[in-house]
């Protein structure tokens, strides 16, 4: 049998410490990851004329943690105008961390900070409804999103599972509902307090899991392969620009627990992940691009 002799060699033969092998189509593939030393600076990108046709008014579901207060400062350094940031913990509530972020945005922009749950539909409507009467129109939307708290609850409950989540044997309707639920949920309903037609720029912050899959990510890679899909399908429907970017992984600067990411995700990866600022770059690069 093919698959037993594929299996059995994998087993006998020395590999290296987290490294990740996959059949593809009769294929042995390793992953490897190298430093792609090419790209062009941003300055060689051309001009960062912003792609609105006035100043953008930014709503960035995902609160502030890491990808949502880079993306936030990355549009607005970038674009200017001004910004709604919703997260479902109040500011009151803020760890000093968090505190910083947003007393650093509100220092240099209009931004304002709203708190409650885009995955319910009534709260949306009416936050929404206020907000735009408030300030005005909603014109470009980032989701970066990432998680509910009962799937963070899940998979804290599993400590062998925390980092790399849980294998299909183990999934509940649970793991489903924090990811995938979760991110169509918070974008119908955030899709329908607005007008879509009237959005210069709808942004999906999503993962590179939807195309390269990943051992325990199932939940995960399907609500970002959900957003891929939708970022088309919203581009087609209403025009704008809709996009949904792929990211790998984020190197968080001050993470909450640096040995268990260690030995997650390897060292080799944690030197390759992405910084705040490679990020905020590729962010400015998208956005600047007319494609």
């Amino acid at each position: 049998d093919q698959w037993a002799h594929w299996i059995w060699r994998e087993v006998s033969e020395e590999l290296r410490t987290g490294e990740w092998i996959a059949y593809r189509q009769g294929q042995r593939c390793r992953l490897d990851y190298a430093v792609a030393a090419d790209i062009p600076t941003l300055a060689a990108t051309g001009s960062l004329s912003p792609q609105f046709p006035k100043p953008p008014t930014w709503l960035v579901i995902g609160g502030l943690g890491l990808v949502g207060f880079t993306l936030a400062k990355a549009a607005l350094e970038s674009y200017g105008g001004r910004m709604v940031v919703v997260g479902r913990t109040p500011a009151s509530q803020f760890d000093p961390l968090r505190q910083q972020r947003l007393f650093d945005l509100q220092a240099a922009f209009e931004v304002h900070y709203e708190s409650f749950d885009v995955c319910e539909a009534n709260p949306t409507q009416a936050v929404m409804a206020r907000i735009q009467n408030e300030i005005g129109p909603i014109s470009a939307v980032i989701f970066a999103s990432g998680q509910t708290e009962t799937a963070e609850r899940h998979r804290s409950a599993a400590p062998s599972d925390n980092q790399r989540g849980v294998s299909i044997a183990k999934l509940t309707w649970a793991d489903l509902d924090g990811q995938l639920g979760a991110k169509a949920h918070s974008v119908s309903n955030v899709l329908t307090a607005l007008d879509p037609a009237a959005l210069d720029c709808v942004l999906f912050s999503g993962s590179l899991s939807a195309t390269l899959g990943g051992l325990g990510l199932g939940p995960y890679a399907a609500g970002a392969a959900f957003w891929d899909a939708l970022a088309e399908w919203g581009s087609a429907k209403w025009g704008g620009r809709w996009l949904s970017i792929g990211w790998d992984s984020w190197r968080d600067e001050h993470p909450s627990d640096p040995p268990a990411d260690e030995a997650s995700l390897g060292a080799t990866l944690l030197d390759l992940s992405l910084t705040s600022e490679e990020a905020a770059q590729l962010l400015r690069r998208l956005l600047a691009s007319p494609h």
